[in-house]
């Protein structure tokens, strides 16, 4: 008899096998099976986790690792870790999720595309100058209706944050007016939302970028090369072991 199959005890919550596992993709499985060994297996409420150690535990690359992350939604908080000194990302289950809000996620198949991991602290803005108390007309109008408010750019602006938050493992600094400016001139040039996001999934995907390190106006750059047939092909071949996610 193997020692190793006899029963341990790294402790999942039984909802996730009562609610969610009939829906919840592949990918997404693994991540939170994963996340409750480092953690719950080892007696602890949160940990300290790379994405190499989640990709080495699951058997999936950074870029699926980061989508099955993101695919949990609230089911997890993420605290960003510290580049500097070389500290990772800390998970943990959130055990803050209302019971009403469980049986919810789970009639809807898990979480939808829309909801986003829960990240904490917020991603830290650069501050913009100071703006003088004396402006002229047209400046007040245009810092009255500042294009930031446009709901489209602030889901690609989360979804950027996020997703540099899971490739790297550290926030990414959202240089305030340009990196928002550059997001909303692909909006304005007839990209919908869900192609630039898809877009960003490549664009994080492919070390070719990881060279000279990810940022807004690098995206915004590549974006019709990411954005060809010829690279969404590549991705969908890149990825084709787990079609699912």
């Amino acid at each position: 008899m193997s020692e190793k199959l006899k029963p341990n005890f790294t402790a999942i919550p039984n909802v996730i096998f009562d609610e969610f596992l009939r829906t919840m993709a592949p990918g997404a499985t693994k991540i939170i099976f994963a996340i409750c060994r480092l953690t719950y297996g080892w007696g602890k409420r949160s940990d300290r986790i790379s994405l190499n150690k989640l990709a080495e535990m699951t058997g999936m690359d950074r870029a699926n690792v980061s989508r099955s992350v993101k695919r949990l939604g609230k089911l997890i908080l993420i605290t960003p870790g510290d580049r500097r000194k070389n500290l990772a990302a800390q998970y943990e289950i959130n055990v803050d999720v209302s019971d009403s809000d469980l049986v919810s996620k789970a009639q809807q198949g898990l979480v939808s595309n829309q909801q986003q991991a829960v990240v904490r602290p917020v991603v830290n803005l650069r501050p913009s100058k100071e703006i003088p108390k004396k402006e002229d007309g047209a400046h007040h109008r245009a810092r009255k209706q500042p294009h930031e408010t446009d709901p489209r750019l602030q889901t690609l602006i989360f979804a950027f944050v996020t997703k540099y938050l899971a490739r790297v493992g550290a926030p990414y600094v959202f240089l305030k007016g340009k990196d928002p400016a550059l997001l909303k001139r692909l909006l304005t040039a007839g990209h919908d939302s869900p192609a630039i996001e898809a877009a960003m999934d490549r664009y994080f995907a492919d070390d070719f970028y990881s060279k000279t390190g990810f940022d807004v106006g690098g995206f915004a750059k590549a974006f019709n090369r990411l954005n060809s047939a010829g690279a969404k092909q590549r991705h969908n071949y890149e990825q084709g072991a787990f079609p699912e996610l």
